[in-house]
């Protein structure tokens, strides 16, 4: 994967990624409507927080132990 890196492959698929994620980033700043809606993917996500952690020890309950206060 190293030696990818310093290669005509490698430097390709680091220029595409960083043109996918500057495309994003564009889109993001200039449509309001993409940033309201990660907002409201935000707030609904961060609500659900607790119930997630909750499933989770009650999943894993017997291989991570009880909780650290975390």
């Amino acid at each position: 994967m190293l030696v990818d890196t310093f290669n005509n492959i490698g430097h390709t698929g680091f220029r595409i990624s960083a043109e996918v994620m500057s495309s994003i980033v564009y889109d993001f700043i200039t449509r309001s409507e993409l940033r309201d809606a990660v907002a409201q993917e935000q707030d609904t996500l961060s609500g659900l927080l607790d119930q997630y952690h909750e499933a989770l020890r009650a999943a894993y309950a017997a291989e991570v132990g009880e909780p650290t206060g975390y």
